[in-house]
C-alpha cells in the first residue's frame, strides 16, 4: 500500500458516500481515512470488530471497509454477523494473507476482497463499483439506494 506521497484518486469519486473503516492498525486507518475522504466520502472509524458492530447500530453507512485480522474477531465474522442482523451494505475486506477458504467465504454479492498492499486508486475504484452495484440492485427492487454516484 502506498502511504506517503501516493497519487490520490480524483476528488469526488465517492461523493456523499458514508463509509465505516475498521482496522486495529491506527496508521492504516489514518491512511484509509485520508484516501476515502479525499474521494468525497464521509468517514467513521472502528478499531475493532466489536466497535464496527456498535457503529452499525449508531448510524447508517453505505459501505464498510474492514481488515480480516482484528482484535476480538475477524472481518469475515463481522460481515457474517452484520448480514445476520440485516445490514446489506457492501463490504470491502482487506487482508495481507488471502487464502482459498477466505476467498470462498467472501464470494458473495456486495463483497470484495482486496489483498494488501493495494493502491489508493484500487480501493476507491472497488468502493465505487460496489456502491454503484448496490444502487442498481436497489433500483431493480423498485427503490433508490443511496448514494447515487455521478460520473
Amino acid at each position: 500500500m502506498e502511504r506517503k506521497d501516493a497519487q490520490r484518486p480524483p476528488a469526488g469519486a465517492l461523493p456523499g458516500a458514508r463509509v465505516l473503516l475498521a482496522d486495529d492498525d491506527e496508521d492504516l486507518r489514518r491512511w484509509l481515512r485520508a484516501v476515502v475522504e479525499d474521494a468525497g466520502a464521509t468517514v467513521a472509524e472502528a478499531e475493532s470488530g466489536a466497535v464496527l458492530l456498535q457503529r452499525l447500530t449508531e448510524a447508517a453507512f453505505d459501505l464498510v471497509v474492514t481488515d480480516v485480522r482484528m482484535s476480538w474477531t475477524t472481518g469475515s465474522r463481522v460481515l457474517a454477523m452484520a448480514r445476520a442482523a440485516g445490514y446489506q451494505m457492501p463490504f470491502v475486506v482487506i487482508t495481507a494473507h488471502p487464502t482459498e477458504p477466505l476467498r470462498r467465504e467472501l464470494a458473495q454479492p456486495g463483497v470484495e476482497l482486496l489483498e494488501k498492499p493495494f493502491e489508493a486508486e484500487r480501493l476507491v475504484a472497488t468502493a465505487r463499483r460496489l456502491l454503484d452495484q448496490a444502487r442498481r440492485a436497489g433500483e431493480r427492487r423498485g427503490r433508490a439506494a443511496e448514494p447515487r454516484l455521478e460520473g
